[in-house]
């Protein structure tokens, strides 16, 4: 500011402000909105002539410019707006020139006061419209905004829906997985007290011959910990005498068939051990199995029946009595079947299909047979004896095999019986022979069936 401006600019009541238009005096107001807008539009200088109205109620005369400033690039936007009373002799000319009557002056008055209101009425008019253009710019903007929040609005909505149904989901697939945790622990629990109870020791091995898991019993044949897991097994000393398993295992990978054998330790105690690859569900070779069974007991067993089946055979070899063993599981399994279709005489049925006999007796072998029957029969070879036993003693007396058919058909375990027979040189023999199946637990053994000469007749 400056210069001074009370004639045209005063304060307005209220909140301070230097706002030029709320400053300005009445009849300024009006053109000097008009004079902005147009300098804003145009950037060109605008001059009015204009009438003030003092705080004394008398009018003045005023040169109004308003003037853009274009000088300095660095300071835009700035407008200069400058007030200069009209020359006093002016006035008087124009009052001199233009000599009218009071009621043509109020009149002339009365019509500039009439041509400011229109044209502040329709500068009021033009900002109306402008207003309302932006107003309406602005509602369509916030139309446009308001239904962009209404779609984003609709697609959270869309996401909370996704989403809910997402943590539905998780929801079960957690519940889902939750139950297969407690299956899978409820499954190492098994195996845990499956391992712990298991009196075969077992070692699992992966590709690399590391320890992957092993059952309690193996720590009895090698020195192992739960805190070995993962090392090689070629780390730990052994009971086991020239085991070899590195090897074995090896030979197992390579051909994929698994190793039986077995093996003994320092402690005198024998182990029948299995080398199987280790396959998993989707059989893929991922390791080796490798399964110690304690046999001790059952070698000792086999060693007596052993032993004791060499001195029974010592014992017929070297009787005095002429004896022999039969094998009659075969004939006893026909027999089964014979019954099974309904036969109810055997003596009948062979009658009548001799060839049924005739099978029968392809049936039945000679498992044994002592000295004194290589005496008996003139026979120079026990394993020839053996074959032809059966023809002997069936060339001259069929009835003599039927007869020991007949007991078996009865269940029978002993009988006695004549058979005219004729020894290997086609000398006649007439026996009495004592027939004897042993019994196993109650259930006769045809198997095993003992024949032996009781009497030799004339």
């Amino acid at each position: 500011m400056h210069g001074r401006l009370g004639k045209y600019l005063e304060p307005a009541e209220g909140k301070i402000s230097v706002n030029i238009v709320d400053m300005a005096r009445y009849g300024l107001k009006t053109e000097l909105v008009s004079g902005l807008r147009q300098v804003s539009q145009t950037k060109k200088k605008v001059q009015k002539k204009v009438y003030a109205i003092q705080q004394d109620g008398s009018q003045i005369s005023v040169d109004m410019t308003i003037n853009p400033i274009m000088e300095h690039s660095s300071i835009t936007g700035l407008i200069m707006v400058t007030f200069e009373d009209a020359p006093l002799e002016t006035l008087t000319k124009t009052a001199k020139s233009t000599p009218l009557p009071t009621t043509a002056e109020e009149i002339e008055k009365l019509q500039q006061q009439l041509d400011f209101t229109k044209e502040s009425l329709q500068i009021n008019i033009e900002e109306l419209e402008t207003s309302n253009e932006e107003l309406k710019s602005i509602n369509e903007e916030l139309q446009s905004t308001n239904e962009e929040l209404q779609s984003t609005n609709e697609e959270l909505e869309t996401s909370k829906e996704e989403l809910q149904s997402l943590n539905e989901e998780a929801v079960t697939v957690n519940a889902e997985m939750q139950s297969r945790i407690d299956e899978l622990q409820s499954a190492n629990d098994d195996m845990k007290n499956l391992f712990d109870s298991t009196q075969i020791a077992t070692l699992f091995l992966d590709t690399n011959f590391c320890i992957r898991r092993f059952t309690p019993k193996v720590k009895e044949l090698i020195n192992l910990e739960a805190s070995d897991i993962g090392r090689p097994v070629t780390h730990f000393s052994s009971s086991l005498q020239n085991p070899n398993l590195i090897g074995l295992a090896s030979e197992v990978l390579k051909t994929l068939d698994k190793h039986e054998s077995e093996i003994c330790d320092d402690k005198g105690r024998c182990f029948y051990t299995r080398i199987l690859p280790y396959r998993t569900t989707n059989n893929i070779i991922d390791g080796i199995i490798i399964t110690f069974e304690d046999i001790t007991v059952r070698k000792k067993t086999e060693q007596a029946l052993i032993n004791n089946e060499k001195r029974y055979k010592r014992m017929i070899d070297f009787s005095p009595v002429p004896m022999w063993e039969y094998d009659f599981s075969k004939a006893d399994l026909t027999l089964h079947a014979l019954r099974d279709q309904g036969v109810t005489d055997l003596g009948e049925y062979l009658n009548k299909h001799p060839q049924e006999l005739e099978e029968l007796l392809k049936k039945v072998q000679v498992s044994h047979i002592n000295n004194a029957s290589m005496v008996l029969f003139k026979a120079d070879s026990k394993e020839k004896l053996a074959l032809s036993i059966q023809k002997l003693l069936t060339r001259r007396s069929v009835q003599s095999f039927i007869t020991q058919l007949l007991a078996i058909w009865n269940r029978k375990d002993k009988i006695s019986f004549d058979c005219h027979c004729e020894d290997q040189q086609g000398n006649p023999l007439t026996l009495n022979l004592e027939w004897v199946a042993p019994s196993d637990e109650g259930q006769l053994n045809y198997g095993n069936v003992i024949v032996a000469l009781a009497a030799r007749l004339r």
